[in-house]
């Protein structure tokens, strides 16, 4: 999904390459070793990963995490596709890569498109200007890289099912029986 938004002319002509490439690394990363239960879970539950983030002061129990397992994963020399970038670049694409993986947190979904709709279309919105947005700055281009990385992350149900999109109708059932698997756990726990 990220790799087809990347198409869109305006987000390729916006992006550099670094960026491109990092945005692409980010999508397969940022849900890795998800394990079905979701941060509010963690948070209540007392989990050792919602104690972690709890007395960190960071609620995204799972966004770290999956920062965490990224960033350890490409430490290994066979696995750093970073590894051929200036140590400048390298520096960025990782600070893009977490940024990205932190935006992912939907309690902050809607903190994030608003501040990205003010601070990118704010003139637009007013009445003034036009919708038109060139992203010359770093810190509006990482917006973009997060908001295509929030909308690839939640595209699932803009996709077919039927034959032509069996994976999603699957991807869909799974996220269906997460939720009912942490109902069932959070009822055992009295957590409800």
């Amino acid at each position: 999904t990220v790799y087809l938004l990347l198409k869109a002319p305006e987000f390729d002509a916006a992006l550099g390459i670094i960026e491109k490439f990092t945005l692409m690394v980010t999508a397969l990363v940022h849900d890795i070793d998800h394990m079905g239960l979701n941060n509010s879970f963690h948070l209540r539950a007392d989990t050792p990963m919602g104690i972690l983030s709890s007395s960190s002061g960071v609620p995204s129990v799972l966004e770290l995490h999956h920062c965490n397992l990224a960033i350890q994963i490409l430490a290994h020399a066979e696995c750093n596709v970073f590894g051929c970038l200036k140590p400048e670049q390298t520096v960025l694409a990782y600070k893009l890569m977490v940024s990205c993986i932190l935006a992912t947190d939907m309690s902050k979904h809607a903190e994030s498109c608003n501040a990205f709709a003010a601070e990118c279309w704010g003139e637009a919105l007013e009445g003034r200007g036009t919708a038109a947005v060139e992203f010359k700055t770093s810190e509006h281009r990482k917006m973009l890289m997060q908001i295509l990385m929030k909308a690839a992350d939640v595209s699932n149900i803009m996709k077919p099912f039927g034959a032509i999109g069996e994976t999603a109708r699957l991807w869909a059932l799974a996220v269906t029986e997460e939720f009912c698997t942490q109902g069932d756990i959070e009822k055992k726990k009295d957590l409800e």
